[in-house]
């Protein structure tokens, strides 16, 4: 019998209705799938396939995290996505650079390691309102909305705190129309599953996220960052798009640890996403099995 972790935290262990509902859904497929903490001493390389799912707290010792990915590499554990992959797409500034080229663009970036950096972006650019965030995060951490009152010091302070925990910067102009939501594409394998209209925790007013058909532009601009990701390379990815002065841009690509949003209804869609992910988990390891991974 084919054996998959489910990788969360201590912190979040069974505590993810997704990750309890997968870890039920492959059980049912005939797969030994089990709920277990990267914090924890586990033999990693007796199990077939290593997905992340729900170490969301990770930013928090993220060093210690790091390494533990690094060891799961220099062992040969098949890591969903890769070591490599999931390392460079959790710093936000390599993933920008990897972004910037590709045919759809990530939205305007500026990235700051000292606080006198933020003085030169601040003069290039006539945005009175902006998003500051660590280059590592989750859920929000040390994201602030600033609101440009003719001075500079709570940009100053927010990237001082940012630095201060040894993180780089980020600013990034605000996006009006994420007040709207921006849409979420879940890929398995390359192709579209599913989408859902989210809100980002920066926003105060905070909903829950809904199940959308999202319109063609949108589909194609998702299918060509997909691809230029990895595709079919990729057992998931989730791309996060927001139109911005008349154009989609990418507001952020996940492929490390994102909410896939597999446990909502989804009217529009023949085959439910958690049984979709399941199938391509079976076929993954089908492929490694037959030696065509």
């Amino acid at each position: 019998m084919k054996r998959v972790a489910l990788v969360s935290s201590r912190t979040w262990f069974r505590k993810s209705r997704e990750d309890q509902g997968l870890e039920a859904a492959l059980c049912s497929a005939g797969i030994q799938a089990e709920i277990l903490c990267w914090e924890d001493s586990v033999p990693w390389q007796q199990y077939d396939l290593v997905i992340l799912r729900s170490p969301w707290d990770y930013y928090l010792q993220y060093e210690a995290f790091r390494l533990w990915l690094v060891s799961l590499q220099e062992q040969g554990v098949n890591l969903a996505n890769g070591v490599d992959r999931v390392l460079n797409n959790i710093s936000k500034t390599t993933q920008l650079e990897q972004l910037k080229r590709c045919e759809i663009q990530p939205i305007p970036s500026y990235v700051c390691r000292s606080e006198e950096t933020v003085y030169t972006w601040l003069t290039r650019t006539d945005c009175r309102r902006f998003v500051v965030k660590p280059d590592v995060s989750t859920s929000g951490h040390n994201t602030f909305l600033i609101d440009m009152d003719g001075s500079s010091g709570k940009c100053s302070a927010a990237i001082t705190k940012i630095l201060s925990e040894g993180r780089v910067a980020i600013v990034q102009p605000f996006i009006p129309e994420v007040n709207d939501g921006e849409l979420s594409l879940i890929y398995f394998l390359g192709s579209f599953s599913h989408a859902v209209l989210r809100h980002p925790g920066v926003l105060a007013d905070k909903k829950h996220p809904e199940p959308v058909r999202p319109e063609i532009r949108y589909r194609e601009a998702g299918d060509r960052i997909c691809s230029f990701l990895g595709g079919q390379e990729l057992l998931y990815a989730r791309v996060d798009l927001v139109g911005y002065h008349g154009r989609i841009h990418i507001m952020e690509v996940e492929l490390a640890e994102p909410d896939l949003y597999l446990t909502l209804d989804y009217p529009s869609v023949e085959i439910r996403p958690i049984d979709t992910f399941v199938r391509c988990i079976l076929k993954l390891l089908d492929c490694q099995n037959g030696g065509n991974r």
